[in-house]
């Protein structure tokens, strides 16, 4: 049985209203996101080796992809897919200078 929530279509069979235990996946990408793939702050801080307050500020720049939950009171948590984390990484890399074998300095080259 599937059922679609939003964007994510759950491929496993569950008792419906319940979302223990599912295995979620981007409609129409057929990709599938386990448990594993969906990260807290903390456990994303923890894959960057930064704080959880840098992941919050890059969350308020609007710097770093993320799935905001409902609001409960005053604050809302906020989920990180360890796919588009990997991409976001990827995309902001920075790769290295070449210079041309024989080049001492890259400036006056």
């Amino acid at each position: 049985m599937n059922q679609d929530i939003g964007a994510y279509s759950l491929g496993e069979s569950v008792a419906p209203g319940s979302m223990a235990g599912t295995k979620a996946r981007k409609a129409g990408e057929g990709a599938r996101v386990s448990n594993g793939d969906i990260l807290t702050k903390r456990d994303l801080a923890d894959l960057l080796q930064v704080s959880e307050r840098t992941v919050e500020r890059w969350m308020s720049e609007g710097s770093i992809p993320y799935v905001p939950l409902p609001k409960r009171g005053a604050w809302s948590e906020a989920r990180f897919l360890r796919s588009e984390i990997v991409e976001w990484m990827r995309k902001r890399t920075v790769k290295p200078i070449r210079v041309p074998q024989g080049v001492v300095n890259a400036q006056t080259a």
